[in-house]
């Protein structure tokens, strides 16, 4: 559990508090991608509190390159290149109902917070995607943490829990199973940090073009600069 907390990070925008957590040493890191949006749009850059050993804290900057609006997950570098601790990824197909999970992050601001639950369904279907649905509370500032099983082992990102007309639904938490973006994640761990903050980035759908970035975005067609500004380059969105 201390590696799992070691590795969990808070993520700041101009919108409030996340959490997040690292996946590879040199400072690739996930959240959600709720947490990272500001005004509807990605932020291109965010602050991220580290923390140290001790007790000790640092904050540092981070690039978001790469999010999804309608999985609600976004990968960032972390400015700084670590080391840093990691959380090992595992398989959300394994989990079966009952399994003992935790939720990481900071609600309200609290950091270092876990909460213990069980899978009240390993594969509950909303809109199309597969969550992974809990009874371990998730509250404002958990979004974005990563929900582990007993080994340590990440097993999806935070992102939401349902609301009756009478308050919250104690067993309807949910978090995205991170099988959802194992290929980004593979994608980003090979190319690396400067390749991928390099990369032309969408600020309204989240994808990232690394060849021959344009001013337009391939994936949605948005307009994302100004040709006669930047050379046609797509670097960074409106």
């Amino acid at each position: 559990m201390e590696t799992a907390l070691a590795a969990t990070i808070d993520v700041h925008t101009q919108e409030g508090l996340g959490s997040g957590f690292v996946v590879e040493q040199r400072g690739l890191a996930v959240t959600a991608r709720h947490v990272v949006d500001e005004g509807g749009r990605s932020a291109r850059e965010v602050t991220v509190r580290v923390f140290l050993a001790g007790g000790q804290t640092r904050d540092t900057t981070a690039a978001v390159f790469n999010s999804h609006r309608y999985l609600d997950y976004a990968l960032l570098w972390l400015a700084e290149p670590g080391p840093y601790p990691t959380l090992s990824l595992g398989n959300p197909g394994g989990l079966r109902h009952t399994d003992v999970v935790f939720a990481l992050g900071s609600p309200s601001g609290l950091s270092k917070t876990v909460s213990r639950g069980i899978v009240s369904n390993p594969r509950a279907a909303m809109q199309g995607i597969e969550y992974i649905q809990t009874d371990a509370a998730i509250s404002g500032g958990n979004s974005g943490g990563p929900l582990i099983d007993r080994t340590g082992h990440a097993m999806g990102i935070n992102v939401l829990g349902l609301r009756s007309e009478s308050g919250s639904v104690d067993a309807a938490h949910f978090a995205v199973p991170l099988d959802y973006l194992w290929s980004d994640i593979r994608s980003a761990w090979e190319r690396g940090r400067e390749a991928c903050i390099g990369a032309g980035y969408c600020r309204s759908c989240g994808h990232t073009e690394h060849t021959a970035p344009t001013w337009y975005c391939r994936a949605c067609g948005l307009k994302t600069s100004d040709p006669e500004l930047d050379g046609q380059q797509m670097r960074g969105g409106l």
